[in-house]
């Protein structure tokens, strides 16, 4: 994740108490915040705008996505997210797993560190295949 300081995650249901079928996330992303272009390789990846508004490309296609508005993002499909101002996220993944992933990266400082620990769990970051989100 690229401008990490601008990110931060709390994890509000981990998959040890929904059997592992489910993990929810509260992210929030300071203006211009990039996740960059990644294919999760297990699980699919709900985001739900709390609030403020993200630029999402999923399979090369922008989508705007503001408060109150859902885009579920498939298992082994790339995608990328900017904030376009100051958001709120739910993150939902099905299964769990991924949110195991937030303090790490989070505490992450180097790019190949971030990387590798997001290959070890499946997930691949993948040059964008539009304009960055």
């Amino acid at each position: 994740m690229q401008h990490a300081a601008a990110l931060s995650a709390t994890v509000v249901a981990a998959g040890a108490g929904t059997a592992d079928s489910f993990a929810v996330l509260e992210a929030s992303l300071g203006p211009g915040a990039v996740i960059p272009n990644h294919v999760h390789r297990h699980e699919d990846v709900h985001l739900l705008a709390l609030s403020g508004a993200l630029s999402v490309v999923r399979d090369g296609c922008p989508q705007r996505v503001r408060t109150g508005e859902h885009v579920r993002l498939h298992a082994g499909r790339p995608w990328g997210a900017r904030a376009l101002d100051g958001s709120r996220l739910l993150v939902l993944f099905v299964p769990a797993g991924a949110e195991r992933l937030a303090a790490p990266l989070l505490a992450a400082h180097d790019a190949d560190d971030r990387a590798a620990l997001l290959a070890a769990a499946g997930i691949h970051v993948v040059p964008a295949t539009t304009e960055e989100p």
